[in-house]
Protein backbone atom coordinates (compact mmCIF):
# COMPACT_ATOMS: atom_id res chain seq x y z
CA UNK A 1 0.00 0.00 0.00
CA UNK A 2 2.90 1.92 0.33
CA UNK A 3 4.12 1.72 -2.44
CA UNK A 4 1.11 2.87 -4.16
CA UNK A 5 0.97 5.69 -2.37
CA UNK A 6 4.61 6.33 -3.35
CA UNK A 7 3.62 5.68 -7.47
CA UNK A 8 0.82 7.82 -7.14
CA UNK A 9 2.28 11.15 -5.40
CA UNK A 10 5.80 10.83 -7.16
CA UNK A 11 3.86 10.12 -10.98
CA UNK A 12 1.75 13.04 -10.60
CA UNK A 13 4.77 15.12 -9.24
CA UNK A 14 6.71 14.42 -11.99
CA UNK A 15 3.86 14.75 -14.43
CA UNK A 16 2.98 17.97 -12.83
CA UNK A 17 6.76 18.59 -13.64
CA UNK A 18 7.33 17.33 -17.13
CA UNK A 19 4.29 18.77 -18.95
CA UNK A 20 5.54 21.53 -20.14
CA UNK A 21 8.48 18.98 -21.52
CA UNK A 22 5.79 16.65 -22.60
CA UNK A 23 3.58 19.23 -24.34
CA UNK A 24 6.23 20.35 -26.55
CA UNK A 25 7.86 16.91 -27.04
CA UNK A 26 4.14 16.26 -28.72
CA UNK A 27 4.00 19.23 -30.34
CA UNK A 28 7.40 17.80 -32.22
CA UNK A 29 6.11 14.81 -33.05
CA UNK A 30 2.74 16.43 -34.47
CA UNK A 31 4.59 18.84 -36.94
CA UNK A 32 7.73 16.20 -37.86
CA UNK A 33 6.06 13.15 -37.97
CA UNK A 34 1.93 13.60 -38.11
CA UNK A 35 -0.42 11.71 -35.87
CA UNK A 36 -0.96 9.87 -34.21
CA UNK A 37 1.50 11.76 -31.22
CA UNK A 38 1.26 8.91 -28.52
CA UNK A 39 1.61 5.16 -28.86
CA UNK A 40 0.41 2.58 -27.05
CA UNK A 41 2.23 -0.84 -27.29
CA UNK A 42 0.75 -3.75 -25.69
CA UNK A 43 2.70 -5.07 -22.57
CA UNK A 44 2.30 -8.05 -19.96
CA UNK A 45 2.32 -6.61 -16.43
CA UNK A 46 1.85 -7.74 -13.13
CA UNK A 47 0.08 -10.94 -12.85
CA UNK A 48 0.20 -11.58 -16.21
CA UNK A 49 -1.90 -8.65 -17.01
CA UNK A 50 -1.96 -6.90 -20.18
CA UNK A 51 -2.07 -3.44 -20.57
CA UNK A 52 -1.27 -0.45 -23.16
CA UNK A 53 2.04 0.92 -22.54
CA UNK A 54 1.78 4.86 -23.29
CA UNK A 55 4.51 6.20 -25.34
CA UNK A 56 5.32 9.76 -27.42
CA UNK A 57 5.37 8.07 -30.86
CA UNK A 58 8.99 8.22 -32.03
CA UNK A 59 8.98 5.38 -35.47
CA UNK A 60 6.84 5.44 -38.37
CA UNK A 61 3.43 5.00 -38.24
CA UNK A 62 3.29 1.35 -39.87
CA UNK A 63 6.30 0.21 -37.16
CA UNK A 64 4.42 -2.77 -36.60
CA UNK A 65 3.57 -3.98 -39.43
CA UNK A 66 7.42 -3.51 -41.48
CA UNK A 67 8.64 -5.18 -38.19
CA UNK A 68 6.89 -8.35 -39.09
CA UNK A 69 7.25 -7.67 -42.99
CA UNK A 70 11.44 -7.81 -42.56
CA UNK A 71 12.50 -10.96 -41.41
CA UNK A 72 16.38 -9.28 -40.93
CA UNK A 73 14.85 -6.90 -38.84
CA UNK A 74 12.69 -8.77 -37.23
CA UNK A 75 15.36 -11.49 -36.39
CA UNK A 76 17.50 -8.94 -34.95
CA UNK A 77 14.97 -7.40 -33.15
CA UNK A 78 14.27 -10.94 -30.81
CA UNK A 79 18.14 -11.40 -30.86
CA UNK A 80 18.57 -8.42 -29.02
CA UNK A 81 15.82 -8.94 -26.50
CA UNK A 82 12.78 -7.70 -28.16
CA UNK A 83 14.72 -4.35 -29.22
CA UNK A 84 16.82 -2.96 -31.60
CA UNK A 85 19.87 -1.84 -30.98
CA UNK A 86 19.89 2.15 -30.37
CA UNK A 87 20.72 4.22 -33.74
CA UNK A 88 19.84 1.01 -35.96
CA UNK A 89 15.98 0.89 -35.93
CA UNK A 90 14.94 2.46 -39.91
CA UNK A 91 11.59 2.92 -38.29
CA UNK A 92 12.45 5.65 -36.00
CA UNK A 93 11.50 8.94 -37.15
CA UNK A 94 14.02 12.32 -36.64
CA UNK A 95 12.43 13.42 -34.25
CA UNK A 96 12.22 10.36 -32.71
CA UNK A 97 15.55 9.28 -31.99
CA UNK A 98 16.02 12.82 -30.40
CA UNK A 99 13.23 11.80 -27.61
CA UNK A 100 14.55 8.24 -27.59
CA UNK A 101 18.23 9.52 -26.87
CA UNK A 102 16.90 11.73 -23.92
CA UNK A 103 13.93 8.79 -22.91
CA UNK A 104 11.48 12.34 -23.14
CA UNK A 105 8.85 9.55 -25.23
CA UNK A 106 8.60 7.20 -22.19
CA UNK A 107 7.17 10.63 -19.83
CA UNK A 108 3.69 9.62 -20.72
CA UNK A 109 4.24 6.10 -19.07
CA UNK A 110 3.50 8.34 -15.86
CA UNK A 111 -0.13 8.06 -16.95
CA UNK A 112 0.28 3.84 -16.81
CA UNK A 113 2.16 4.55 -13.43
CA UNK A 114 -0.84 6.97 -12.07
CA UNK A 115 -3.17 4.27 -13.23
CA UNK A 116 -1.62 1.16 -11.25
CA UNK A 117 -0.27 -1.07 -14.79
CA UNK A 118 2.95 0.64 -13.65
CA UNK A 119 5.31 1.44 -10.37
CA UNK A 120 8.16 4.04 -10.62
CA UNK A 121 10.51 1.19 -9.40
CA UNK A 122 10.73 -2.21 -10.84
CA UNK A 123 11.17 -4.50 -13.77
CA UNK A 124 10.61 -3.52 -17.29
CA UNK A 125 7.31 -4.31 -18.58
CA UNK A 126 7.72 -7.18 -21.48
CA UNK A 127 6.09 -7.82 -24.46
CA UNK A 128 4.16 -10.82 -25.25
CA UNK A 129 6.20 -12.79 -27.27
CA UNK A 130 9.53 -12.29 -24.41
CA UNK A 131 6.77 -14.84 -22.45
CA UNK A 132 7.93 -17.81 -25.02
CA UNK A 133 11.45 -17.08 -22.86
CA UNK A 134 10.24 -17.16 -19.72
CA UNK A 135 8.03 -20.13 -19.86
CA UNK A 136 6.36 -21.07 -16.26
CA UNK A 137 8.51 -18.53 -14.51
CA UNK A 138 6.82 -15.30 -16.27
CA UNK A 139 5.44 -13.74 -12.93
CA UNK A 140 9.03 -14.83 -11.06
CA UNK A 141 10.68 -12.78 -14.11
CA UNK A 142 8.91 -9.60 -12.96
CA UNK A 143 9.47 -10.04 -9.04
CA UNK A 144 5.76 -10.18 -8.60
CA UNK A 145 5.69 -6.65 -9.22
CA UNK A 146 4.26 -4.39 -11.28
CA UNK A 147 6.60 -3.42 -14.06
CA UNK A 148 8.84 0.06 -13.81
CA UNK A 149 8.64 3.33 -15.80
CA UNK A 150 12.28 4.39 -14.25
CA UNK A 151 14.17 5.94 -17.01
CA UNK A 152 17.69 4.96 -16.59
CA UNK A 153 17.55 2.29 -13.67
CA UNK A 154 15.51 -0.35 -16.28
CA UNK A 155 17.25 -3.39 -16.85
CA UNK A 156 17.93 -3.66 -20.52
CA UNK A 157 18.36 -7.46 -20.47
CA UNK A 158 16.04 -10.62 -19.47
CA UNK A 159 19.63 -12.56 -17.92
CA UNK A 160 20.77 -10.17 -15.48
CA UNK A 161 17.48 -10.09 -13.60
CA UNK A 162 17.16 -13.94 -14.05
CA UNK A 163 20.46 -14.08 -12.70
CA UNK A 164 19.32 -12.51 -9.94
CA UNK A 165 16.64 -13.92 -8.97
CA UNK A 166 18.16 -17.65 -9.09
CA UNK A 167 20.60 -16.29 -6.34
CA UNK A 168 18.08 -15.07 -4.74
CA UNK A 169 16.13 -18.29 -4.24
CA UNK A 170 18.97 -20.60 -3.75
CA UNK A 171 19.50 -18.63 -0.40
CA UNK A 172 16.16 -19.28 0.95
Amino acid sequence: MARRIIDIVGAALLFTLLLPLLLLSAFAVWIGAGRPVFFRHERIGHRGQRFGCLKLRTMAVDAEVRLEREPALKSTYVANGYKLPNGTDPRVTTVGRVLRRMHVDEIPQLINVLEGSMSLIGPRPIVQEELRQYGNRADEEQGGCRPQRTVHLHAERIEPRRDLLERQHQRR
